[in-house]
C-alpha cells in the first residue's frame, strides 16, 4: 500500500508539472556555454537544510528535455523525503487488541500536490547540446515539516467535527470512521498522528481500527435453518437477524445495527444474492437455487461496509456470518414437441437444444409431472423458384405449461432455407434454428427466470 499511494503521489506530480512551471523556472535562462556546474555529478552542500532533486534528459531535442528534466527532478526530490521518512522510522505503529490482534499501518507520503509543491525551488538549471537539460530543484525541509504539521492539525479538526454528533446506530459510526480513515490517509506523511479521541489518547489510525473492531465484534448472525434437502428451482426463505451483544459483560454500544448489506454465497463463492437488513437488523428475502445440485454449502455474512481497503483487509475477519449445509436434487422440466413437420430425430434434436440452455434439466417423461416446457415448430413451404429449390419457413414457440394453463415464453423470428425437396429444405431450417437457439442469451435468461 505504501508503494502504491508513493506511486500516486508521483504521477501527481508529474501531472501538476506538465500543466504549469514554477515562477523562477521560467525566469531562468539556461546556459548554452561554459562547463557544467558541480550539482551535476556532486550533491550540494546545502541537503542539510534542504531535500534535493537534480535530474537530467539528453534526447536532441531542447524542449523535450526541458520538461523531462524538471519532471524527473521532482521525482528525485520526491524520492529523497519518502527514503529518509522510511530509514528513519520503522513506518508502522503496532497497537494490539486486547484479543492479541495486531494492527500495522505503514506510513505513505499522500500529501496533496499543492501542498507539496507550492514551496518547490528552482535552485538552478544547465543546458547544453552535448549533455542536455538539467535541473537542480529543493525544498526547505523546515518548510516540509511545516506543511506535515499542518495536515495533521487539519486532520484533528476533520477527526473530531465527524465525531461530533451522536450515532444513531453501528452502520452509522462505522462509516463514519470509514471517512475519517479516508481523510487520515490523505493528510499522513509518515509521521505519527496522535490525539484524544472517543476517550483514548494515541495515534489515529490506530484508535479508530480498533473502534470499529468493537463494533463489528458485537454482531452475530442468526439465520434460520434452511430445509436439509431442498429441489432445485424451489423457493427458499433466507431470513434471520443481525443481532448485537456486548463483550467483556459490557452493553452494546447501540440498540440497532442498522441497514446492513449481506451476502449469500456457496462454497465456490458464487454470489447467490445481497440482503440488505431493517435497521433493527432483521431481514427476510425469497431466492431460488437453480444452477447447481447436490451437497450444497451457503455462507450469509455481512459485506464490507468500508470503502477503505485497509479496513476491511484488517478487519473481515470480524464481519459477522453463519453457515448452513443442505442438499439440493435436481429439479426435472417435463419436455413436449408439436410440429407439423414430423422427421425422424427431430424430436432429439430440439430437446438437446434447449436442454442445454435450461438451469432445470429437461426429461422426456411427462408422468407426474405438472409442469411442461412445450416447443411449437410451425413449418411452411414456397413454391419452388426457377430452379426447382423449394423454401421453407420455420418458427419456433416457447411455452410453459402448468396448473395455471399455458404462458407463451419466447417465439424465435421466421428462418428460411431451401433444399431440393420438402423434408431437406425442412432439415436445413430446422439446423439453422438450433444454431439460433444455441447462441441465444435472451431465450436462456427467460427459461433461467421462468424455471
Amino acid at each position: 500500500m505504501k508503494k502504491a499511494l508513493f506511486l500516486l503521489f508521483i504521477i501527481g506530480i508529474f501531472v501538476i508539472s506538465c500543466v504549469s512551471e514554477p515562477e523562477d523556472q521560467q525566469n531562468i535562462q539556461a546556459q548554452s556555454n561554459g562547463d557544467a556546474p558541480d550539482w551535476i555529478s556532486q550533491i550540494p552542500g546545502d541537503s542539510g537544510d534542504y531535500y534535493i532533486g537534480i535530474s537530467g534528459s539528453n534526447t536532441g531535442d531542447q524542449a523535450a528535455d526541458q520538461e523531462a528534466a524538471y519532471n524527473k527532478a521532482l521525482n528525485s526530490l520526491a524520492s529523497a523525503i519518502f527514503t529518509e521518512i522510511s530509514s528513519s522510522s520503522e513506518i508502522s505503529e503496532s497497537e494490539s487488541t486486547q484479543d492479541g490482534v495486531s494492527f500495522s499501518y505503514q506510513s505513505n507520503i499522500s500529501t496533496s500536490v499543492d501542498q507539496n509543491l507550492q514551496d518547490v525551488e528552482t535552485a538552478d538549471s544547465y543546458y547544453s547540446s552535448q549533455t542536455g537539460y538539467w535541473y537542480y530543484l529543493r525544498l526547505s525541509r523546515a518548510r516540509w515539516d511545516e506543511l506535515v504539521n499542518q495536515r495533521a492539525e487539519e486532520l484533528k479538526e476533520v477527526v473530531e467535527d465527524l465525531f461530533f454528533d451522536i450515532f444513531r446506530d453501528s452502520l452509522t459510526e462505522l462509516k463514519t470512521i470509514n471517512r475519517a480513515m479516508t481523510s487520515f490517509e490523505q493528510a499522513y506523511s509518515g509521521v505519527p498522528i496522535k490525539m484524544e479521541l472517543l476517550g483514548q489518547r494515541g495515534s489515529v489510525d490506530t484508535i479508530l481500527t480498533l473502534r470499529a473492531e468493537k463494533l463489528l465484534g458485537e454482531m452475530t448472525m442468526q439465520w434460520n435453518a434452511l430445509p436439509v434437502n431442498f429441489q432445485q428451482g424451489q423457493t427458499l426463505v433466507i431470513a434471520g437477524k443481525v443481532n448485537l451483544s456486548g463483550q467483556n459483560g459490557n452493553s452494546a454500544s447501540y440498540d440497532n445495527p442498522g441497514t446492513l448489506t449481506l451476502v449469500l454465497k456457496d462454497q465456490d463463492n458464487r454470489i447467490l444474492t445481497e440482503i440488505t437488513t431493517q435497521p433493527d437488523g432483521t431481514f427476510s428475502h425469497e431466492i431460488q437455487e437453480n444452477q447447481k445440485t447436490g451437497a450444497m454449502t451457503y455462507t450469509l455474512s455481512l459485506k464490507n461496509p468500508f470503502t477503505q481497503d485497509i479496513l476491511d483487509q484488517q478487519l473481515n475477519y470480524r464481519y459477522a456470518s453463519a453457515t448452513q449445509q443442505a442438499d439440493v436434487t435436481a429439479k426435472l422440466i417435463a419436455f413436449e414437441l408439436e410440429s407439423n413437420w414430423e422427421s425422424y430425430g427431430l424430436y432429439e434434436s430440439v430437446f438437446t437444444g434447449l436442454d442445454n440452455l435450461s438451469p432445470i434439466d429437461l426429461s422426456t417423461e411427462a408422468a407426474g409431472n405438472p409442469i411442461k416446457l412445450r416447443a411449437d415448430l410451425s413449418f411452411r413451404l414456397a413454391p419452388p423458384n426457377d430452379w426447382d429449390m423449394i423454401f421453407s419457413y420455420v418458427r419456433c414457440f416457447i411455452s410453459l405449461v402448468g396448473p395455471q394453463g399455458e404462458q407463451l415464453l419466447w417465439e424465435s423470428p421466421e428462418i428460411k432455407e431451401a433444399g431440393l425437396n420438402e423434408d431437406q429444405a425442412n432439415q436445413r431450417a430446422v439446423d439453422k434454428l438450433l444454431e439460433t437457439l444455441a447462441s441465444n442469451t435472451e431465450l436462456q435468461q427467460i427459461l433461467g427466470e421462468s424455471l
